[in-house]
């Protein structure tokens, strides 16, 4: 289920101060596909999202079908990150949050997406690259078959491989 351009457009971006902290972790590099098909999916989230009332549920649904050796959630909450008018506040929220992208060795995904929220990102376990998104505009089935197309990705092409053709469906990351 391919996603049209305009389907991030209700994804509310968090444009918060850099963060002090570079939560970068470079990925393994393997030259043979993994057969386990692993995947880590990032769930960015905040309270005041407007999207995640409606994408959590999908997503919770959508995730539910798989065991957790074969698919890993990663929930990121961002939800300090929006007290725009505390700057400590923010920076500190956002170094948890980093901190919490670090140990799971998603600090690329992290690093590129930390700005919006109600967006899940579907990375490799072994690369850590991104080889897809799901937004609010999916059903949970389409959500389970754009995770059941990472997974045959991963299983199928070597790291660096995997992203389909065109780039992944996702928002633009930060620059």
């Amino acid at each position: 289920a391919e996603q049209s351009a305009d389907a991030f457009a209700d994804v509310a971006p968090v444009v918060p101060p850099a963060p002090s902290v570079t939560p970068i972790v470079q990925p393994a590099q393997t030259a043979q596909p993994d057969p386990s098909g692993q995947l880590r999916v990032v769930y960015f989230f905040a309270d005041r999202c407007p999207n995640c009332p409606i994408m959590e549920p999908l997503l919770m649904d959508a995730l539910g079908r798989y065991d957790r050796q074969s698919v890993a959630y990663i929930p990121i909450d961002l939800d300090k990150a929006l007290h725009r008018e505390d700057p400590e506040r923010v920076r500190a929220s956002l170094e948890r949050a980093a901190a919490v992208a670090d140990a799971w060795r998603v600090g690329l995904v992290f690093d590129a997406y930390f700005q919006y929220t109600g967006l899940a990102v579907l990375t490799a376990r072994d690369s850590g690259e991104v080889i897809s998104c799901l937004a609010r505009s999916l059903t949970s089935d389409e959500m389970q078959l754009m995770i059941e197309d990472a997974r045959k990705r991963v299983r199928a092409y070597p790291p660096f491989g995997r992203t389909p053709e065109g780039g992944p469906d996702c928002p633009p990351p930060r620059a």
